[in-house]
């Protein structure tokens, strides 16, 4: 991958990040909790406390803050030894990380993720939720793209 592309690549999903953390903070400030504002058929603007992990899964915070901050920083290990050649992995992996950091100083600060894109009326998700399904996509079909590159080659 082009250094040039790795860094617009990079520069996209810090202001992705910062676009959720600012949503985050304006869902807070002026939307009541669980109101519901239609944005598009299936798509609606709320405000929910998520206390728990994916699908509200209730586990206390004294264990979801040291796991998921061990968690980051094992992404960023497993991230800086593929910057070494900067790629689409890397892309992902710096996806995942700027997600759940988002989502862990939310937990820090508030006591909860802010949840506010609800989809379909079921799931409530938020920008880094995004960011992290996103990162996990990129890793997964680079990998596999990598591989079948590779038994090309043989």
């Amino acid at each position: 991958m082009r250094r040039h592309l790795f860094i617009i690549g990079t520069i996209i999903l810090i202001i992705l990040a910062l676009g959720d953390w600012l949503m985050k903070r304006y869902v807070i400030t002026h939307i009541v909790a669980n109101d519901v504002h239609r944005l598009f058929p299936c798509i609606d603007l709320t405000f929910h406390k998520n206390l728990g992990i994916t699908f509200n899964i209730p586990i206390p915070l004294w264990i979801i803050i040291p796991v998921t901050g061990f968690i980051i920083l094992w992404l960023m290990h497993r991230g800086i030894t593929t910057a070494r050649r900067p790629s689409m992995i890397t892309l992902g992996y710096i996806s995942i990380i700027a997600g759940a950091t988002n989502n862990l100083l939310d937990r820090i600060i508030h006591g909860w993720t802010t949840d506010y894109v609800m989809l379909f009326n079921t799931s409530i998700i938020n920008g880094s939720d995004i960011l992290i399904i996103l990162g996990a996509t990129i890793i997964i079909g680079s990998t596999h793209a990598y591989q079948r590159s590779s038994k090309n080659r043989e």
